[in-house]
C-alpha cells in the first residue's frame, strides 16, 4: 500500500488511516474502494480484567504480534471520474460519522484486541475483555 489519502487522529488518541484502492473498471466509470485502517500497539492496559497484565499481553503478543489492525473496506460502484474527488471524500466524511463514535468510547482498544484475539486464536477467547 502506498500513502493515506487522509489521516484522522481521534479523542482517545488512536490513528485512522484512508487508503485509496480504487479502480477505473468500463470507460469512465470507477469501483471507489477505500481501505481503512487503524493499528494499535498492545499494551497491559488492553488487559484490565487479567490477573496479571503483563503476561496477558506478553501471551498475547505471542499470537497475534506487536500491532492488532482494525480494518475495514467502504466502497462505491458506478463514480462518473469528474465525481471521484467529491465521492472519496463524502465516503471518508460519513465512515468518520458513523464509526468513530464507537471507536472513541471507553473500553474499545480492549475489545478491538479481544476480537481479533479470538479470530486467530481458532475462537477461543483469549482474555476477559470488560463490558
Amino acid at each position: 500500500m502506498t500513502h493515506p489519502i487522509d489521516t484522522r487522529i481521534l479523542a482517545n488518541g488512536l490513528t485512522v488511516e484512508f487508503f485509496d484502492l480504487s479502480n477505473r473498471y468500463y470507460g469512465d466509470y470507477h469501483r471507489v474502494c477505500i481501505e481503512v485502517r487503524c493499528r494499535m500497539l498492545l499494551q497491559r492496559e488492553h488487559f484490565p480484567l487479567a490477573a496479571d497484565p503483563v503476561r496477558e499481553l506478553e501471551r498475547v503478543r505471542a499470537t497475534l504480534g506487536d500491532y492488532v489492525d482494525f480494518v475495514r473496506t467502504i466502497e462505491k460502484m458506478g463514480v462518473a471520474g469528474g465525481a471521484l474527488e467529491a465521492v472519496r471524500s463524502e465516503m471518508i466524511d460519513s465512515f468518520a460519522r458513523s464509526t468513530f463514535p464507537y471507536l472513541e468510547a471507553p473500553g474499545i482498544p480492549a475489545r478491538l484486541v479481544a476480537l481479533e484475539a479470538a479470530k486467530k486464536g481458532g475462537g477461543r477467547r483469549l482474555f476477559v475483555v470488560p463490558k
